[in-house]
């Protein structure tokens, strides 16, 4: 957070797919706690993480309910709406993405099947043979020392042998831009085999969110016996996959402020946000604590995360600070 000598207004926002995090002083999460008693303070937690809202999927109508509720807290709240922002309502457009399940790809006499051990995870219908080339991590330093212009890249996952599960997916987004740039035809990322195959294929083989104008074919492999890292410099492969399907459809982030008291920092902000949206259903429901459940609750990702900035917001309504807030 800036210090208050550099910024006038407070900016609330709950988005989509964006999580900023920032350091309230320990006075003011004090004085949080005393406006915020339990019942009022963990209400958006328990309506927001209960099985009514169906998981908060991006293209469930249980969304739209989770964005209306949040607007209406600001509201009761007493926010300030933007102008461009009715009913503390900001419009996007988000692209969605259904990988086929039709396809494989053949390479030293291996094949391997979408929907089994090959999961497609962005692109479009593809139908190439070409080289194929291992480039350990596929960072930059990597692709420094490979000429993958043509050809399909096969690296591994994350940046180094300590990356997390959580760092693979924050890298893998840069990582396809670089392969794209270098023109790499195809990128297929080798998962760790301590990341549980089944979860991953739970998630990716349903309809997810893929970024615009990145849209080289990314696939995430099975690789059992490692032996995609012991491709020799002339190894050929073929790639043919059939039936992606991409729509595109309108979502919103819920976005309210509150002006601060210095007048002379009125056109700076502080912004604290948290995502609303989480992965809705499961295709197949799973026994858990003795019972059959298919919802993806999100209390933790990201329910908690919204309800706090509720809370953050109903105390600086109360006690305007220098700042200017948007939440």
């Amino acid at each position: 957070m800036k210090s208050k000598q550099e910024v006038s207004k407070l900016l609330f926002t709950i988005n989509f797919c964006v999580i900023t995090f920032i350091c309230i002083g320990q006075n003011d999460q004090q004085e949080i706690n005393k406006i915020n008693l339990p019942k009022v303070a963990l209400a958006p937690l328990r309506f927001l993480a209960s099985d009514e809202l169906m998981g908060r999927g991006t293209t469930r109508p249980e969304i739209n309910i989770a964005a209306r509720y949040i607007s209406e807290e600001f509201r009761s709240i007493g926010l300030n709406e933007l102008t461009t922002a009715p009913d503390y309502f900001q419009t996007f457009s988000l692209n969605l993405f259904t990988p086929s399940k039709t396809g494989t790809f053949e390479v030293n006499n291996t094949t391997y099947k979408l929907g089994e051990n090959l999961i497609q995870m962005s692109g479009t219908d593809i139908s190439i043979r070409a080289p194929v080339v291992y480039v350990s991590f596929g960072m930059e330093e990597n692709l420094d020392k490979v000429d993958v212009k043509g050809k399909i890249v096969v690296e591994k996952w994350g940046a180094n042998d300590s990356s997390s599960l959580i760092d693979g997916f924050l890298l893998l987004d840069n990582k396809r831009k670089l392969a794209q740039q270098r023109g790499a035809t195809a990128l297929i990322e080798s998962l760790p085999h301590e990341i549980p195959w089944e979860e991953v294929q739970e998630f990716y083989l349903q309809e997810h969110t893929q970024e615009e104008g990145n849209n080289i074919s990314t696939f995430l492999i099975e690789d059992k016996d490692f032996s995609l890292f012991k491709l020799t410099p002339n190894s050929d492969g073929a790639l043919s996959i059939t039936g992606t399907h991409h729509r595109n459809i309108s979502t919103k982030n819920v976005i309210g402020w509150i002006e601060g008291t210095n007048p002379k920092m009125k056109n700076q902000y502080v912004v604290l946000s948290a995502h609303y949206d989480h992965l809705g259903v499961a295709s197949h429901p799973k026994l858990e604590e003795g019972k059959l459940d298919s919802i993806f609750n999100g209390a933790r990702d990201n329910a908690i995360g919204t309800t706090a900035v509720i809370d953050a917001a109903r105390y600086f309504v109360r006690h305007p600070q220098r700042d200017q807030y948007f939440l």
